[in-house]
């Protein structure tokens, strides 16, 4: 995700969700599941509270399920945000029917670029 900050545009409208996370890390050589929640959700990333440390930079495993949608959604990211606990997450190829189903569960709560 392009950081508002920096003055540039991202490139995927967010929306503001309340979901809950299961996300998976490596650490020390053994996988660690922890449960966090969202704030924001694109197509693209997600903003997240996660209750431990993940470096950034951290390949890491995302799993919620959408309004709508019986199904959990397992998708793998990068922390490319890190303050304190809230991380930014840059999803990595995302198929085609999960970026349909997060704009199909989240339109009409864009918030703004």
């Amino acid at each position: 995700m392009n950081s508002s900050q920096s003055g540039t545009t991202r490139r995927w409208h967010r929306y503001p969700v309340e979901l809950r996370l299961k996300v998976s890390v490596f650490q020390n050589g053994k996988p660690t599941s922890v449960f966090g929640r969202s704030s924001s959700l694109s197509e693209g990333g997600m903003g997240a509270y996660i209750p431990c440390e993940i470096p950034l930079g951290t390949t890491i495993v995302v799993a919620f399920t959408l309004s709508g949608f019986p199904n959990e959604i397992s998708i793998t990211a990068t922390v490319r945000n890190v303050e304190g606990f809230r991380y930014g997450l840059e999803f990595q190829r995302v198929s085609e029917d999960v970026r349909v189903r997060i704009v199909k569960s989240c339109s009409g709560s864009a918030l703004p670029n």
